[in-house]
């Protein structure tokens, strides 16, 4: 993956059911990461919770969707 941006790493996280205990995150509109895959689809899991917000997700360079993340309380290992 690269990532694009000012991103932070958090890390032992086990209480949330991250993926290795981690998470990386940014708060700064515009900021973005990418990953090339061969194959015919993606999932993206991400947790929702009240500090958050929009994510928009592009394939190949073109807008799919914009997912919002909030949630009043925080919900782990969600599919976007």
């Amino acid at each position: 993956m690269t990532y694009t941006g000012t991103w932070n790493t958090s890390t032992g996280r086990t209480y949330a059911s991250d993926l290795n205990g981690d998470v990386h995150y940014t708060t700064t509109n515009g900021d973005a990461f990418s990953c090339t895959f061969t194959g015919t689809g993606i999932d993206f899991r991400s947790e929702k919770n009240s500090d958050q917000g929009l994510v928009d997700f592009y394939l190949d360079g073109v807008l799919q969707a914009t997912v919002d993340t909030t949630n009043p309380t925080r919900l782990s290992q969600r599919l976007l």
